[in-house]
């Protein structure tokens, strides 16, 4: 825009002009090069500027997508709404719709109910002014009016309700209706009244009807009380007979008993006395000069006594503490039965007979003892608290048999005032160590001829077996000092 400075750019123009014309050949080859280079620069300008420009129209299509994107969601946005608008306007005029209905049967039903009156289908209170009734009566005929009112019913429900404004507006119509009104009321009280007169009569005959059953339930009640009372007296009675007979059998058994005790009694008297006589005559055979001597008694031990052939396992060994029973002659007119305690010295196998040392009161006599009359002395140790600690045959508790089949003893427990029979198992109390016990229900074949033996208790194990069961045993000495080890259920007192 100045002239100066046009000036001076035409003045260099012409200065490069003619400088061009002076270049030599030899600087060619530089001056090649540094178009090269210029290029190579406008390359990379106009790279860059395209770069630019993609960049620019990439930014330009974003922006018009993301605008595109937005019109979209607001279009789609507007279009819930309207949506949502006439779903409202659609529920709205549906609800109308059945409110409408609603109220043209409401008013048709107070109408041809029979049981409700005019006040109801204006709903005022029967002491309502007149002017209070027009109002009511206007307030609902816009409601019910065919053109707003959109129900099938709305046209006769509008002259049901012009009917009933017809009979209230009216003082004398009003009045009619009125009695009518009290006349039903009264018949519906009257109605009421009887039917809680019918369940009051109702309920006092349930509660008699109850009554009555409660008395014939008491009394089949005390029927069969009466009747079980005597059953039960019946089966005293006959378990007294039971037992009274079975009484008598024992008396009879224990007279047999002792009859045969006081033969077989009077038996051993006579084959002492011939022994003695024999003894007599012997000695004074042996002395000479007719000079009488007694005989020494050769010294056995107990077990001599038993029968060759027998063996000393199948009867109680010798020395083992015992109560026994013998029946003796009392000056030579009562038999009794005599208590003695002693220890076993040997067993007669002839007459079944043990020979008891008796020890009591300082004797240290022997007294020959069925086997039946022979009972140890021992303490046992109970294991289970439903078992009371006893004394067996002594005291507290008194072992009478075994029975097989449910493998338990029978037991009588004594004490102050009672006396109570019962059931023991093997399992129930520990046998103490040094009784003598009976081997029995070994079913090893290798060990059955155990059965029947007879033994002392060493000492007692307890253990449990692999399933957690009860697998105590003992340890029982056999009269060879052989220990067995056996369950407590194949041990027998």
């Amino acid at each position: 825009s100045d002239p100066a400075d046009a000036q001076e750019e035409e003045e260099e123009e012409e200065d490069n002009t003619n400088t061009s014309y002076s270049i030599s050949f030899d600087t060619f080859e530089n001056i090649h090069l540094f178009d090269k280079v210029d290029l190579e620069a406008d390359r990379r300008k106009a790279e860059e500027a395209a770069a630019v420009q993609a960049k620019k129209d990439e930014e330009e299509l974003r922006r018009t997508a993301a605008e595109e994107a937005a019109a979209e969601i607001e279009r789609k946005r507007k279009e819930a709404e309207r949506a949502a608008q006439k779903k409202r306007e659609q529920e709205e005029v549906m609800q109308k719709k059945r409110d409408d209905t609603v109220l043209a049967n409401k008013v048709l039903e107070d109408y041809n109910n029979g049981e409700g009156s005019f006040y109801n289908v204006l709903e005022v209170s029967r002491h309502a002014s007149q002017d209070f009734i027009a109002r009511a009566y206007k307030h609902q005929a816009l409601k019910l009016h065919p053109d707003k009112n959109k129900a099938h019913n709305a046209a006769d429900a509008f002259k049901t309700m012009k009917k009933v404004y017809e009979v209230l507006k009216c003082p004398l119509k009003r009045a009619d209706h009125d009695r009518r009104i009290e006349a039903r009321e009264a018949s519906a009280e009257f109605q009421r009244q009887r039917e809680i007169q019918r369940l009051r009569s109702n309920v006092a005959a349930e509660k008699q009807r109850c009554e009555w059953e409660v008395k014939a339930a008491m009394k089949a009640k005390r029927s069969a009380e009466k009747q079980a009372s005597e059953d039960v007296k019946a089966a005293m009675r006959a378990k007294r007979s039971a037992e009274k007979q079975a009484s008598d059998e024992v008396k009879a058994a224990m007279k047999a008993k002792k009859t045969a005790e006081k033969h077989a009694s009077e038996e051993v008297k006579a084959a002492l006395k011939a022994k003695k006589a024999a003894e007599k005559q012997a000695a004074k055979k042996s002395v000479p000069g007719g000079r009488s001597k007694s005989a020494p008694r050769p010294r056995t031990t107990p077990w001599e006594e038993f029968a060759p052939g027998t063996s000393m396992y199948n009867t109680i060994p010798p020395e083992t503490r015992v109560r026994a029973y013998a029946h003796e002659w009392r000056g030579g007119l009562v038999f009794v039965r005599v208590r003695h305690y002693g220890q076993i010295q040997s067993f007669n196998v002839q007459s079944g007979h043990y020979i008891v040392r008796d020890q009591s009161n300082g004797k240290n006599s022997d007294v020959a003892v069925d086997s039946a009359d022979i009972f140890q002395m021992i303490t046992v140790q109970t294991r289970y608290s439903d078992v009371p600690s006893a004394y067996v045959d002594e005291g507290l508790m008194r072992v009478i048999s075994y029975d097989d089949e449910s493998s338990s003893y029978k037991v009588i427990f004594t004490g102050e005032g009672y006396r109570h029979t019962a059931n023991i198992s093997h399992y129930d109390f520990i046998i103490p160590n040094g009784t003598v016990v009976r081997l029995e229900d070994i079913p090893n074949d290798q060990y059955a001829w155990m059965n029947g033996k007879y033994g002392q208790i060493v000492r007692w194990i307890e253990e449990k077996d692999q399933f957690g069961n009860d697998g105590s045993c003992y340890v029982v000495q056999l009269s060879s000092k052989q220990n067995m080890t056996v369950h407590m259920c194949q041990v027998r007192l």
